[in-house]
């Protein structure tokens, strides 16, 4: 997570510095996928330590 937010912190200054050139889109790409990859592994986290201790 903490990797993400100092990922995201320099996507936006390189996006103040250089716009939206080819080179900065595709790293957007890329921080977006991880960080969508990031959210499901949080879901996967929770379904099993919240949810699935419930069960008896």
């Amino acid at each position: 997570m903490a990797t993400g937010l100092v990922w995201l912190v320099l996507m936006m200054v390189q996006l103040s510095l250089r716009g939206f050139q080819e080179v900065v889109v595709r790293r957007l790409h890329c921080f977006s996928l991880f960080w969508h990859a990031l959210d499901v592994i949080w879901v996967l986290i929770f379904t099993v330590v919240y949810l699935m201790g419930v069960l008896p």
